[in-house]
């Protein structure tokens, strides 16, 4: 998917896209700690998005206003894919430097879980639209949930739930730019 321009301009004041380098096309120490700190503010609101996305599921899991099929589909995956936050406390503790390499191992150990995700996410999103549609309470809701305050987010901000499905989809194409300008800017 697009991202709004708001998240443009950040990945591009942060130098995802190899901007604010030297001279010599390395970045210094402190321009590294910003990418670092700036992956642990991204998996931070990454990993609060998917906690409502797990709450709102258990709430309605309790309630079943679909069918459990159609629940299935639009909320494949996601316990799986909320288990990283173990690693997210892991790299918050950790001084970034040694945390990070860790952090992107276990990003590669759950391919197979991004995989699936995204394998079925275009059939999440047609069950969702399917199902907003034949069902005005399952409409509403999804259509408006509200989020905590988030860093960089207005507070009381609230999203579909189809736009919360779209962040590990966002997560990867965020963290691969991440890891790039790291392997390309780091000796």
């Amino acid at each position: 998917p697009t991202k709004p321009n708001s998240e443009l301009e950040t990945d591009r004041s942060l130098g995802i896209f190899g901007e604010d380098e030297d001279d010599s096309g390395s970045l210094d120490s402190d321009q590294i700690r910003s990418i670092l700190n700036d992956i642990l503010d991204s998996e931070t609101i990454y990993l609060q998005c998917l906690s409502a996305i797990v709450q709102y599921m258990k709430g309605m899991e309790s309630t079943l206003v679909i069918p459990k099929e159609y629940f299935d589909i639009i909320f494949f995956k996601i316990p799986d894919l909320y288990q990283d936050q173990l690693y997210h406390d892991q790299l918050e503790k950790g001084n970034g430097d040694e945390t990070i390499g860790p952090f992107f191992t276990m990003l590669g150990e759950q391919t197979h879980v991004f995989s699936q995700y995204l394998h079925n996410h275009p059939k999440a999103l047609e069950t969702l639209h399917r199902c907003s549609q034949t069902n005005p309470q399952f409409s509403a809701l999804t259509s408006s949930i509200k989020l905590p305050t988030l860093k960089g987010n207005q507070q009381g901000q609230a999203l579909s739930l189809e736009d919360l499905l779209h962040k590990p989809e966002e997560r990867v194409e965020k963290n691969c730019m991440y890891l790039q300008n790291l392997i390309k800017h780091i000796p």
